[in-house]
């Protein structure tokens, strides 16, 4: 395809472009799509920037520009697409939100997804280490079959890849995270589930590389097709050793059930002073462990037996952790050398907090409850009257937030601490 070819489809869809933009965008694409390829992915970046007007929120999340998208999406030197959040403090997206951002790289030919992503590696300088963490541990090169987006706020690559005539999955992100590998050594101590990561470093930026795991997420679990009391206690495990060690952002999409193994993913806070305020934040939301397994059970008293059998289990783990406590202290010496004394009284301080610990998830799971029921009205109102949504920010944005998730009302008290009153007042008014 000419570049001349690549200008006039783009005029065509965009006549007011400007032409520097389309010149850059020409060179980029380089012969890499036809110009009926590049017209369909183009109509279907329209359609996503169609749907998106339903979802997006005024102050928190807002529509893509299309000639932007299309620019950032090509060019070689940006790596990642995110979420258009006006600030990530104060905003909270939706399934919804996920599917249309990833649609936009994964509607395109495949072929062209693969030549695009090894420009990417290529400008950030990593497709040697790369291949080369890919071949092992075969002298042969791999060969990139397929790239897709299976990010969340920011794109994350998955790869199907063959080598020497086998199929391999993997992931790439953006950023590396050494409690990563830190966390992957404290599981092995205890026997449980990990997955695999290689970092890769250029001179300024880092890149994480993990095996890919076909799992289901956590809240995606159904009792009847799993052994309930393996993942209890492996729910209660990473509860426990997650706040010995301080470990946030915990939440139900950072975990995979696969294989009678639940599997944690994106390993990147630790040692966190705020420990106790997040572990109630995210629990009073419905996000953590203890959360899914209260929600994997439907009466009540099936919830208050599943939440005893967790609490037995999680003070087992939280006892055996502390019998351990040797073996992760040589851990952190050995990743965290220069932190070692303030980490080693963390966990010390830590391990005297498991009464307060439950506590907290008792605190927590109350406020879950209550806020269940809140969300159930303010759905109600919703669905009497959906014109409210386009009136009030707040209601759409934790409307979207909920949908197809167990949560309500996630950081309520610093996103929306006056909904609970708004939604109580149209009730009021009869709307």
């Amino acid at each position: 395809m000419s570049k001349e070819s690549i200008m006039e489809v783009i005029q065509n869809q965009f006549p007011e472009s400007q032409f520097e933009k389309l010149n850059k965008i020409a060179n980029e694409i380089d012969g890499s799509i036809t110009a009926n390829e590049l017209s369909i992915w183009i109509n279907e970046l329209k359609n996503v920037q169609t749907d998106y007007e339903r979802v997006m929120i005024p102050q928190c999340i807002e529509n893509f520009d299309l000639m932007t998208t299309i620019e950032h999406i090509i060019s070689p030197e940006i790596f990642s697409l995110s979420l258009n959040r006006i600030d990530k403090t104060k905003s909270l997206y939706g399934i919804e939100h996920v599917r249309l951002r990833q649609k936009i790289w994964n509607t395109l030919p495949k072929n062209t997804q693969i030549k695009w992503f090894n420009n990417k590696l290529e400008f950030e300088k990593i497709k040697y280490q790369m291949t080369r963490l890919l071949g092992r541990p075969s002298k042969a090169d791999p060969e990139i079959v397929a790239v897709k987006d299976i990010g969340k706020a920011h794109t994350i690559y998955k790869l199907d890849v063959i080598q020497s005539e086998k199929a391999y999955s993997y992931v790439l992100k953006k950023e590396w995270a050494n409690v990563q590998r830190f966390f992957e050594a404290v599981c092995i101590i205890f026997g449980k589930a990990m997955i695999a990561s290689y970092p890769i470093f250029t001179k300024d930026k880092a890149y994480t590389l993990l095996n890919y795991v076909p799992g289901v997420p956590l809240h995606k679990i159904k009792w009847s097709e799993i052994d309930s009391e393996k993942m209890i206690d492996e729910c209660a495990f990473q509860a426990a050793i997650g706040d010995c060690l301080g470990r946030g952002d915990r939440h139900f999409e950072n975990y995979l059930w696969a294989k009678d193994n639940l599997y944690p993913i994106d390993i990147t806070y630790m040692f966190d002073d705020k420990h106790h305020h997040w572990l109630y934040t995210y629990t009073a939301g419905g996000m953590y462990e203890i959360n899914s397994v209260y929600n994997l059970f439907h009466t009540a008293q099936d919830k208050r037996d599943a939440l005893n059998v967790f609490k037995q289990a999680y003070v087992h783990w939280f006892t055996k952790i502390q019998d351990r406590q040797s073996e992760l202290k040589r851990l952190i010496q050995a990743y965290f050398p220069g932190q070692f004394e303030q980490y080693i009284t963390y966990i010390t301080d830590a391990f005297k907090k498991a009464d307060m610990f439950l506590d907290i998830y008792d605190k927590g799971i109350i406020e879950y409850d209550t806020r269940l029921k809140w969300r159930k009205r303010l759905e109600g109102l919703i669905s009497k009257s959906p014109i409210i949504l386009e009136h009030e920010p707040l209601f759409k944005m934790m409307h979207f937030a909920h949908e197809d998730r167990p949560i309500a009302f996630y950081k309520l008290e610093m996103m929306a601490p006056d909904i609970l009153r708004k939604i109580q007042k149209y009730e009021e008014n009869g709307v």
